[in-house]
C-alpha cells in the first residue's frame, strides 16, 4: 500500500471511486447496522435509511477523491482511516455481530463488537510498533530518519513527493489465472458442506468469523500499520519543513481526470485539452 497515490494506483482506483466507495459504504454499514441493532425476522426501515445515507455520503467522497482530491498525506490519511471504519470495524463487526446472535446470545453483540474493535487497533498498533522498532524509534532523531527514508521520494526544489509503483506480480502460475474461479466455486460450495455435516448451513459464520479476523489482523500487521507509521513520520517531516508535499503524479493524475465525463464541471483547475495537444502535427509534404 503506497502513502500517497501513484499515477498506477490512480488509474485503477479514480475511475471507479465514487461506484466503489457508495457500493462498500452502504453494503458494509448495512451488514453493521442489521446485525448489531436489528431485530430476528423484523425488517428495520430506519436502519435501511440509515444505510443509504451512508451510501450516499460514501458516493460524494468517492466523488471528491474522483475529481477534487489533490492526492497527498491529508488525503492518505483520511482514507486509511476512513477503510478502517467502513471496511474493517463494519464487516467484521458485524460478522461478529451475527455470529454472535445465530449462537443464541443476542444480549452480547455490542461485547462482541467492541471486543473486535479492540482486536483491530492492537493488531494495528503492533504493525507500527514493528515499523518502529527497525529505526529504534525512541533512539533516533525522527526527523533525519524520516529524510533518509523517504530521500528517492522526494524533490525538495519542487516540494515534491514520488509515490512508490504498485508491485508487479510475473509468471502465469495456475493460481492467478483462475485463483478468482478457485475461490468462488469454493465459497458456494461451504455451505453445502455444513449443510451435510452438522445439519445446519448458518454454522458456516463460525469458520468465517475466525478466517476473517485472521485476515484483517495480517492486514493490519503487515500493511495497515506499516503505512500509519510512514504517514506519522512524513507529517511529522511536513511539519518541521513547513509545508505539504505535491504529489508528483499530480498533473498525471490531472490528466487522467480530463477523461472522464464530468470533468469540465467537477475538477478543479480544468484545462480543456487541446487539438496539438490530443493528435500530434504531422508534417506537410507540399511544403517542403
Amino acid at each position: 500500500m503506497n502513502v500517497m497515490f501513484s499515477i498506477e494506483t490512480a488509474r485503477q482506483a479514480i475511475p471507479r471511486a465514487a461506484l466503489a466507495a457508495a457500493g462498500g459504504s452502504a453494503t458494509s454499514s448495512a451488514l453493521f447496522l442489521f446485525s448489531v441493532f436489528g431485530e430476528r425476522n423484523y425488517f428495520n426501515l430506519n436502519l435501511l435509511h440509515i444505510s443509504i445515507f451512508i451510501g450516499i455520503l460514501g458516493f460524494f467522497y468517492g466523488f471528491y477523491q474522483q475529481y477534487r482530491t489533490n492526492c497527498g498525506s491529508t488525503h492518505a490519511v483520511f482514507s486509511v482511516t476512513l477503510t478502517f471504519f467502513i471496511i474493517e470495524f463494519a464487516v467484521l463487526g458485524g460478522t461478529i455481530a451475527m455470529a454472535v446472535w445465530i449462537a443464541g446470545a443476542p444480549q452480547l453483540r455490542i461485547l462482541a463488537v467492541i471486543t473486535a474493535a479492540i482486536t483491530l487497533l492492537i493488531s494495528i498498533a503492533f504493525g507500527m510498533q514493528r515499523e518502529a522498532r527497525k529505526m529504534k524509534w525512541w533512539k533516533t532523531d525522527t526527523i533525519a530518519y524520516a529524510k533518509d527514508k523517504f530521500a528517492k521520494q522526494i524533490d525538495y526544489t519542487h516540494q515534491t513527493f514520488k509515490a512508490l509503483p504498485l508491485e508487479k506480480i510475473d509468471g502465469n502460475s495456475i493460481w492467478k489465472t483462475y485463483g478468482f474461479m478457485i475461490v468462488c466455486v469454493g465459497i458456494t460450495n461451504v455451505p453445502l458442506m455444513f449443510q451435510l455435516f452438522t445439519g445446519d448451513r448458518n454454522n458456516v459464520i463460525f469458520l468465517a468469523l475466525p478466517l476473517l479476523l485472521s485476515v484483517f489482523v495480517y492486514l493490519n500487521v503487515k500493511t495497515v500499520g506499516r503505512v500509519l507509521f510512514n504517514l506519522i513520520l512524513l507529517r511529522r517531516l511536513e511539519a518541521s519543513l513547513g509545508y505539504r508535499f505535491i504529489n508528483a503524479d499530480y498533473e498525471e493524475i490531472q490528466d487522467l481526470r480530463r477523461t472522464f465525463l464530468l470533468s469540465r464541471w467537477l475538477m478543479k483547475d480544468y484545462i480543456k485539452p487541446t487539438a496539438d495537444k490530443a493528435k500530434p502535427i504531422k508534417p506537410n509534404k507540399r511544403a517542403a
